[in-house]
């Protein structure tokens, strides 16, 4: 089917209510577009509770919660990683990186990244939203590995609010940059480019963040 129509197209095909948090577009070279549900690259406004009502796992719309009135621009991009290396024990949206200059495809490993074989801080893309995390923004670590995740097309969260993302380093009020190693993050330390900051308490390694990403 061409793409065409409504957009985005948020399938929610590996856990069902979680929206862009439990989408996973499985990559098919025998489909027209090669199995992509939205345009590649494509960047969305999700409104926040306080607009739509939604909320991940249910429950009333006009109840004050996390993030209750901050949206969340996403970007529909492909995952596929060289190494494919094994996703976090912890779970929660991890940051990734821009493999090329076309914008669409990242990679967990911040070697693969531009520039290509040594990585920058500089190539983050923003935070896969799909995680492998038992919490309520979680699908799982029977639903999602490494193995059913490579090469298939995601969601990331650019710019806004994203509960419960895997910090690895970092504790409230922190921003944070790429780093060196596999969906690791670092604080501040210099004039990098700071892509969230650390807007929850911490957690064994896990906590609220806001991410800074120009909507791009």
């Amino acid at each position: 089917m061409a793409l065409m129509g409504e957009f985005p197209i948020v399938s929610s095909n590996i856990k069902a209510g979680l929206g862009v948090y439990g989408t996973m577009d499985t990559f098919d070279a025998t489909k027209q577009n090669n199995g992509a549900r939205n345009p590649l690259g494509s960047v969305w406004f999700m409104p926040s509770p306080a607009q739509s009502g939604w909320t991940v796992g249910g429950g009333a719309p006009l109840t004050t919660q996390n993030g209750y009135a901050m949206g969340l621009w996403v970007k529909y991009v492909r995952y596929n990683s060289t190494s494919n290396p094994a996703l976090t024990s912890t779970g929660g949206p991890v940051p990734v990186y821009y493999t090329d200059e076309t914008f669409t495809t990242v990679t967990g490993v911040f070697s693969e990244g531009i520039p290509a074989s040594t990585g920058n801080a500089s190539s983050v893309a923003g935070w896969m939203l799909i995680n492998n995390g038992t919490g309520t923004y979680g699908v799982g670590t029977t639903l999602l590995t490494n193995t059913l995740l490579n090469g298939n097309y995601v969601f990331i969260g650019i710019s806004g609010f994203i509960p419960g993302a895997y910090l690895a380093a970092g504790a409230q009020g922190n921003g944070l940059v790429g780093a060196s190693g596999n969906f690791t993050v670092a604080v501040v330390t210099g004039v990098l480019r700071p892509f969230a900051y650390v807007i929850g308490s911490v957690s064994s390694n896990i906590g609220d963040i806001l991410a800074t990403l120009p909507p791009f």
